[in-house]
């Protein structure tokens, strides 16, 4: 109770002024009233209390952290901090191995090759299920090198081009004057489905277009150069073609001529048709594209000469295996078209010049795996002696 009793006194010497006597009357130390006051007065000054309780302990913690510290920082200073070299010192190596590597590593790798002669792991055996045309028996064989069956007996005979002509022409006319003709002939390009009826349209070979379509000529044409390209092809009353093959479209400006010789007019007074040779026709010359678009080839070419685009392939391909008693062939076979080898469907995705790319048709079931046929000149066909070809047949 010391610190309660000076609080009280420091109270009661603040309330008293000068020249002025503070009577109180006594209190006993057993009173309820006085134990009121003093309870009061501690009320009033707890924070002050709690106060000087934290000072404390912020100062007492400060010493020990401070003690601390200088605790670490003499054992620090008996740290030996001085670096000693130890071990011995090595040989000189030989090198000689580790430059080869070098050397080796700046050289085209090895070839990989995971060919097991005593595991199939990374090449498994490919099993197919033949079907035996002349008894219907269902046989399980390996699909290898000396044994090729499915696509892998595919063969590519033949691969020819496809190609569109146009013959420009300048003759003599009357008066010496000159008239201009273009003649097209686009049969090898266009072509018709043997079987137009689906599904089986694409399983069967194409023939040539109608020849009104396939075969044009235009007269009464002029030099100009701001003309735009006019239609040479034979669909300008059955643009119906045109909407399915926008390829089909040949369009055709004429551009200029160079004006012939005296020497020219006397060549062509003896030709019976009077063709005038060595004029120099300036075209361009436009095709449509598979998809839409156009592709124009701008060139200069001398009249009665014969100008000749490349817009395709189409391939001759065979098919024989010991199972089946004669060769399957495919002639004239072009983009689009399906061919049906062993109960798969393989549509021709592409023909080049030197290939023909297929694909495990998807829509028949296929994987979609794409297959590369490479065209081989003098190509045989690996099992039995080749039957004469049975055109047409498709399996």
């Amino acid at each position: 109770m010391g610190i309660l009793d000076s609080l009280l006194k420091k109270k009661g010497e603040s309330t008293v002024g000068e020249g002025e006597v503070d009577i109180q009357p006594p209190v006993s130390s057993g009173s309820g009233k006085g134990a009121k006051e003093k309870l009061k007065l501690l009320l009033e000054h707890l924070d002050k209390i709690i106060l000087g309780l934290v000072l404390i302990a912020v100062a007492v913690l400060s010493v020990l952290q401070l003690l601390t510290a200088k605790k670490e920082l003499g054992d620090l200073a008996q740290v030996d901090t001085d670096i000693s070299l130890g071990g011995k010192i090595l040989e000189k190596e030989d090198l000689s191995g580790l430059n080869k590597l070098v050397e080796r590593s700046m050289q085209a790798p090895d070839a990989i090759s995971l060919k097991g002669t005593n595991h199939l792991v990374f090449n498994p055996r490919r099993w197919k299920e033949i079907t035996l045309m002349d008894t219907g028996e269902k046989v399980v064989a390996i699909d290898s090198i000396s044994n090729r069956l499915g696509i892998s007996a595919l063969v590519v005979e033949s691969i020819r081009p496809l190609k569109t002509r146009i013959i420009p022409k300048a003759f003599l006319g009357s008066a010496n004057t000159v008239r201009y003709e273009f003649g097209l002939n686009d049969s090898e390009y266009l072509f018709r489905d043997i079987v137009p009826q689906e599904p089986y349209r694409t399983f069967f070979g194409t023939t040539n277009f109608f020849a009104q379509f396939t075969s044009t000529l235009k007269r009464g044409w002029l030099p100009n150069p701001k003309h735009s390209p006019e239609p040479i092809h034979g669909f300008t009353q059955q643009l119906a073609f045109l909407q399915r093959h926008p390829e089909w479209e040949v369009s055709l400006a004429f551009k200029g001529a160079s004006q012939p010789t005296p020497q020219d007019i006397q060549a062509a007074l003896g030709n019976p048709d009077r063709m005038i040779p060595r004029v120099i026709f300036d075209l361009d010359v436009v095709f449509g594209q598979e998809g839409g678009g156009y592709v124009t080839n701008s060139l200069k070419q001398t009249s009665g000469t014969e100008l000749s685009f490349t817009r395709g392939f189409v391939a001759d391909m065979a098919y024989k295996t010991q199972y089946i008693n004669q060769k399957i062939a495919w002639k004239g076979y072009r983009k689009g078209r399906r061919l049906m080898i062993d109960g798969e469907v393989f549509l021709i995705v592409r023909v080049e010049s030197q290939k023909v790319l297929l694909q495990a048709d998807p829509i028949y079931g296929g994987n979609g795996k794409i297959y590369e046929k490479a065209f081989q000149q003098n190509a045989a066909l690996n099992a039995n002696p080749v039957q004469p070809d049975a055109v047409g047949i498709v399996p």
